[in-house]
């Protein structure tokens, strides 16, 4: 490489050749032009500085004989200046030139490189003579002089250009591979004249900060400042080199280590005494020296091991220091002070290997969080790459740090088979050697190197991430393989980045886990929520209720007692389902007494309880409603029409909440809940008796009030969309919807019945609609307004239901008859699931005169099930006969008649009638009981989990 004493030798010996005083030089054709002096002063004015040498090359250039030279005297008559044109075309030197960041291939053949040569003598007699041109045709002395020129121009236009291209483009200093190359040649040189050599590592300290504080251009300025600096303060026989990042090496010839020490004081003393990037930046440096004295280092690696190493002692040691190698330091301490020094050596091929799997393995793991991934990649690359007998990578994430004793965790072993090339993993590895070798490592926290006759044969890496021992690489050396120093320092960078990467794998697989858990939480929480969400069944978009649904989600999150007031049909119970499942008690029991309902006789032990002989008949003890209730939310409804003693008792229960069962002398604590709900004006009923003063104010703690529908006209058309989308596909309707005249006249209709009436009237308009839309007359409003209260409760009856035969009316009043029966029985539990399949069974096997073929076609059933399900049905008419409520005759009717339409069509049934009729008083029922899946599962005559099967099937449906 090109340095400034060597060009100084090189013009010097033209000088001395050509009898001149002083001597220039001008190279140019390359990104940076060269322009030296062999003296103080140029030789010529003609080259006094850049511009006047390129202006004198452009003139001369001209004039180039054929050879492609020139030799002119120069203007003051005491000089010569000899032009060579040495062509664009250097060999390999353009290929390397080819390879720089900064190359611009289009000036391959259009830029000449030429040398200019400017020769100063003191007298104009000792300029050699020319022919009478004055340029051609030179003299015997000019001659040889030229030719001098001419053949050492090439080489120097090449060593130029190499000498650029290895410069470090921030600082111009010679980079690590010069180093690498000179430094040997100075050692040898020095020990066979006896003469000591040293090295010293210069590193500013913490530079990291300043380019993350100022930039890196920032940073870059205060680099190029400090080499400056460093060139400023040393020997013109010192060698300064940039090593790498921000460490310069210099190599003090015929300096021992004393004298090293010296010249790094003087330097830190230089650094501290001034201020970089422009006067705002002050920087202290650490500094590293070792030497050859005494002849203790033959090996330039190792003399480069130990200056890194006292570098290293120096900043770990705080920095803004110098620190010098002695014989009882460490032989080398790892760290981060170079991480670029074990990647690049002198050595091509070990660069392209250590670049080539830096790069695939960084590459490869970018992205990747399975550790049994990472730790396969590592293993079998670093096994081909080096081609080693085996490398094993054990694992201490899960391990104690004081569990010495414990057995490491083998993540990953292979091996690389030179004969096929290829990688073997090793699932059993020969344990005992490197699983010792791993837990010394483990106790020591240190590297542990085995040699035989100065070949590495095995070793363990430590895998350090965050101050924390993370793992362990076994590596052994094979008979291919030729780990040295320099390999295992790689090495060791290399699974210092690895273990980066286990633990970002470690640390995002255990937040995906803590996320799973919080999503798995969230979701739960969702369910519960869409599942009270659902089970509120609330329609609205009005202002009214809008404000009412907010008090309502204030008040869910106490266990304020609240009374409900409305008109029948507003939804009272809906927004006490509302409150109890906005609430914590969702998951508990909803309870919904129906106060008026209940005998006067038996309303006080229904809703207290009984214990076993009370009185006459009570043959068990029972759980009153209360008490049913325990955790979660009692429903009191049309709380006005409880009997006056029966409010005393249930006073003393809201102010201390306890029962005692009707026939005991004891209490029970009961956690409860009170909603209270009432149509009539409880305040008017105070004033004459009807209802206790003290118990009014204790349940109406916080008061909400239902809004009619007419006073809310916005909820009319939502929730007649939403009862036209639910009964549609509940009896398996076509897509329906409202004509424009039926809104309209929706919403100007006053609905006495509020909500009730309207859900009403949406389901007999989707059962009476024969087209896609649902017209004014499919309503069916003006007609039964008209009639009297007592013809519309005819509905109920066996011989209303009797006078239409069709189809979709005959469901409709199935419906009908089941919600009746249903209001009639509100607070007994009845096995009506059971009752309505027994007489569609009894009927179908009456009409088909025992002959289960022509039954089980009617029912649309198998025959063994329809025979099966028939006897069993009349074995249990015969042990219930005359138990069954008075309504459900009408329920009974309705179904014989179902079943009777059916066989006149003499065709099998497209649906199992069973079914459909068991659906619809399943969609009754729900509509009935809501969360209260107990009670639904008794009135369908079946366990708890097949009711809520049936329910999930018939909302899957899209009948719920």
């Amino acid at each position: 490489m090109i340095t400034t004493a060597f060009l100084n030798q090189y013009l010097e010996n033209i000088c001395r050749l050509a009898r001149a005083q002083r001597a220039s030089l001008f190279l140019t054709g390359f990104a940076e032009n060269l322009l030296q002096h062999s003296a103080d002063e140029p030789a010529l004015a003609e080259l006094a500085d850049e511009a006047h040498a390129a202006s004198t090359l452009a003139e001369l250039t001209a004039d180039l004989c054929e050879n492609g030279s020139l030799m002119k005297p120069a203007a003051s008559g005491c000089g010569l200046l000899v032009v060579v044109s040495i062509g664009a075309d250097h060999g390999v030197a353009t290929q390397v030139v080819t390879e720089r960041r900064n190359f611009v291939p289009s000036r391959l053949g259009e830029t000449e490189t030429h040398l200019m040569i400017g020769l100063g003598y003191a007298r104009p007699e000792d300029v050699p003579a020319f022919g009478d041109n004055g340029l051609v045709e030179p003299l015997s002395q000019a001659d040889w002089i030229l030719s001098i020129i001419v053949s050492s121009g090439g080489p120097l236009s090449m060593n130029w250009e190499l000498s650029r291209i290895l410069k470090h483009p921030v600082t111009g200093l010679a980079g690590r591979v010069e180093l690498e190359r000179v430094l040997p040649l100075i050692v040898h040189s020095a020990q066979e004249s006896g003469q000591p050599v040293s090295l010293m590592f210069v590193n500013p300290d913490h530079f990291e900060q300043v380019n993350h504080r100022f930039g890196r251009p920032q940073g870059d300025l205060a680099v190029r400042e400090l080499a400056s600096l460093l060139r400023a303060s040393l020997r013109e026989s010192d060698l300064l080199f940039h090593y790498s990042g921000a460490i310069f090496a210099i190599v003090l010839p015929a300096t021992d280590e004393e004298g090293a020490r010296s010249a790094a004081n003087k330097v830190r003393s230089a650094v501290a005494d001034r201020l970089f990037i422009d006067g705002v930046l002050p920087l202290t440096v650490s500094i590293g020296v070792s030497g050859t004295e005494n002849g203790s280092v033959s090996d330039t690696t190792e003399l480069i091991r130990r200056t890194d190493s006292a570098l290293n002692m120096a900043k770990l040691a705080g920095g803004a220091r110098t620190v010098l190698w002695q014989e009882n330091s460490p032989p080398h301490l790892p760290g981060p002070i170079d991480r670029g020094s074990a990647i690049f050596t002198a050595d091509a091929i070990k660069d392209y290997r250590n670049m080539s799997l830096l790069w695939e393995l960084m590459s490869g793991l970018a992205t990747q969080r399975e550790i049994s991934v990472i730790a396969r990649e590592l293993t079998s690359r670093i096994a081909k790459a080096f081609r080693l007998e085996l490398v094993a990578l054990y694992s201490a994430l899960h391990q104690e740090p004081d569990s010495l004793t414990e057995e490491p965790l083998l993540l990953s072993a292979c091996r690389y088979m030179p004969e096929h090339d290829t990688i073997l993993n090793e699932p059993v590895v020969r344990a005992e050697k490197p699983v010792a070798m791993v837990r010394q490592v483990r106790e020591t926290g240190e590297q542990i190197v085995h040699r035989e006759e100065n070949r590495i044969t095995e070793g363990v890496l430590p895998m350090v991430a965050r101050d924390d021992l993370i793992g362990f690489i076994y590596l052994e050396n094979g008979p291919e393989a030729t780990l040295d120093n320099k390999d295992m320092d790689f090495l060791a960078a290399l699974v210092a980045q690895v273990a980066m990467s286990l633990d970002r794998a470690e640390l995002l697989n255990r937040w995906m886990k803590q996320q799973q858990e919080e999503s798995k939480k969230l979701r739960e929480e969702v369910r519960e929520l869409r599942q009270a969400v659902k089970q509120i069944r609330l329609v609205y978009q009005s202002a009214a209720m809008e404000t009412l649904m907010q008090r309502v989600q204030k008040i869910a999150l106490s266990d304020a007692t609240v009374l409900i007031t409305g008109e029948s049909g507003t939804g009272k119970e809906m927004l006490g389902h509302a409150i109890h499942d906005l609430s914590d008690r969702r998951q508990r029991p909803f309870v919904t007494v129906d106060c008026g309902a209940i005998s006067p006789g038996l309303v006080e032990a229904e809703l207290f309880g009984r214990v076993k002989g009370a009185f006459t008949g009570a043959d068990t003890a029972t759980d009153g409603y209360i008490q049913q209730a325990h955790g979660g939310t009692l429903f009191l409804d049309e709380i006005g029409e409880l009997p006056i003693e029966v409010q005393t008792r249930l006073l003393r229960f809201v102010q201390e909440k306890t029962v005692t069962p009707v026939g005991s002398s004891s209490s029970v604590k009961v956690d409860v809940r009170i909603i209270a709900a009432t149509n009539r004006d409880l305040l008017e009923e105070v004033k004459f008796g009807g209802f206790r003063s003290d118990l009014y104010y204790r349940l109406q703690v916080v008061t909400l009030e239902s809004p009619p529908l007419r006073d809310r006209s916005e909820d009319i058309l939502p929730l007649a969309n939403f009862f036209v989308e639910k009964f549609s596909l509940s009896y398996q309707k076509p897509e329906l919807h409202l004509a424009p005249e039926t809104r309209d006249f929706l919403q100007t209709y006053h609905w006495p019945g509020n909500v009730r009436e309207l859900q009403n009237t949406m389901l007999r308009a989707v059962l009476m609609s024969d087209g896609p839309e649902i017209r004014i007359a499919d309503l069916d409003i003006e007609s039964r307004a008209a009639r009297p209260a007592a013809a519309q409760e005819e509905v109920k009856l066996p011989g209303v239901l009797a006078a239409s035969m069709e189809r979709r009316d005959l469901w409709r009043e199935l419906t009908l008859a089941l919600e009746a029966v249903l209001d009639e029985c509100a607070q007994q539990t009845l096995p009506m699931g059971r009752w309505l399949t027994e007489a569609l069974l009894i009927t179908a096997n009456e009409i088909s005169d025992g002959v289960t073929r022509r039954g089980a076609t009617v029912l649309g059933m198998a025959e063994s099930t329809f025979r099966r399900q028939v006897a069993k049905s009349l074995r249990s008419r015969e042990l219930e006969h005359g138990k069954r409520p008075e309504g459900w005759e009408a329920v009974e009717s309705v179904s014989a008649e179902i079943v009777r339409e059916q066989a006149k069509v003499r065709l099998p049934a497209q649906q199992n009638l069973v079914v459909r009729t068991r659906d619809i008083l399943l969609a009754v029922v729900d509509e009935l009981v809501g969360s209260q899946y107990a009670r639904g599962a008794a009135l369908m005559d079946v366990t708890t989990p097949t009711y809520k099967s049936w329910l999930e099937r018939l909302e899957s449906a899209g009948g719920r």
